[in-house]
């Protein structure tokens, strides 16, 4: 039974008849009557029966006019406990923030209390405005941290890929036209052109001989053979053309296998005076295992928030990084 005594205590109060909102004037005149003339616990009581356990009216300035004398009522019977939560009540509702106290119509205890209360909330709204600020600026040096965090991973992780390899040349390699040893001395456009240019040059000069040698000089013996047995059936001037034309074949083949020749004893020249010992070239290589995972999400492996020293200053906090070879793989150590 005992356990139900604080809801039926509240349920009486909510019960207890209240003064409807169009007599409420009439209730605060009452009460600030009872108040001026000195009887301050019937106007404690008139003035509570109208603000409490919520006001009576919707009016702001008379509710705001109501707490007033309702806390000056509790200085006045020495119940200070109760005058500093109406004065923090009055000082806190959104209502009365315009509202001011006028010290010549109140004793200067109501006047210091409420001095006091007020000094109070602008503390406490000092310190929480402080924490706000406070929280804003952990919550954004968190994020800067997190992100610098996030970027080194992901640079360690691009380190790790990387291969620094080095490749020995020769210059017997150099010698090998077709742009080979162009490439094997990193000079790639070079190499393309040498390659592409002796490429297309030998091509043609095969293309003519086999079309010289396989199909113009058979035709030039055989019709010439033809010719000189039988002369009134084929006649000089075709011979003479078909002559012409395996001259001009032969020609054009023995042009373009000495400009081949040209091209690459020009490329192999090249390659020998531009010849490159060592060649340093960075390739990328896969991640070992154990840094796969970190690769895919670095956001995932941050540190326990409770591992974090929410007493270290900032100054202090230095992301440390290792990456440290472990075996035939490689493993990445992160702390902050």
């Amino acid at each position: 039974m005992s356990r139900h005594l604080p809801a039926l205590a509240v349920l009486a109060l909510l019960a207890t008849p209240r003064p409807a909102a169009a007599d409420a004037i009439e209730s605060f005149l009452d009460g600030r009557a009872a108040y001026q003339s000195g009887d301050y616990p019937r106007a404690v009581v008139l003035l509570e029966d109208l603000l409490l356990p919520v006001p009576a009216s919707d009016d702001a300035l008379l509710v705001c006019q109501a707490r007033k004398y309702l806390m000056a009522g509790y200085v006045l019977v020495r119940q200070e406990g109760k005058a500093r939560q109406e004065a923090r009540l009055l000082l806190s509702d959104a209502g009365c923030r315009g509202s001011t106290l006028d010290r010549a119509a109140f004793p200067e205890a109501v006047v210091t209390l409420y001095d006091e209360v007020r000094a109070v909330l602008a503390e406490e709204e000092r310190e929480a405005e402080a924490r706000r600020a406070a929280a804003e600026r952990e919550e954004r040096r968190r994020l800067v941290a997190e992100g610098a965090r996030v970027a080194t991973i992901r640079e360690l992780i691009e380190v790790a890929q990387e291969q620094v390899v080095e490749d020995r040349n020769s210059r017997w390699v150099a010698l090998v036209p077709f742009g080979v040893g162009q490439f094997r001395n990193g000079h790639r456009r070079a190499g393309w052109f040498f390659a592409v240019s002796e490429g297309l040059l030998a091509g043609a000069t095969l293309g003519t001989f086999i079309y010289h040698q396989f199909y113009l000089q058979p035709r030039v013996e055989r019709f010439a053979a033809d010719a000189n047995a039988m002369p009134e059936l084929f006649p000089t001037l075709r011979t003479t053309q078909l002559t012409l034309a395996e001259r001009r074949a032969r020609i054009s083949n023995q042009v373009l296998w000495s400009s081949t020749v040209a091209v690459a004893v020009a490329g192999v020249i090249d390659a020998q005076v531009r010849y490159v010992p060592v060649r340093t070239e960075l390739r990328r290589r896969p991640l070992p295992d154990t840094l796969q995972a970190v690769e895919e999400d670095p956001d995932a492996f941050a540190p326990p928030e409770e591992a974090l020293d929410e007493n270290v200053s900032d100054s202090q906090r230095s992301p440390e990084l290792r990456l440290q070879v472990l075996g035939l793989g490689m493993g990445l150590r992160l702390s902050f």
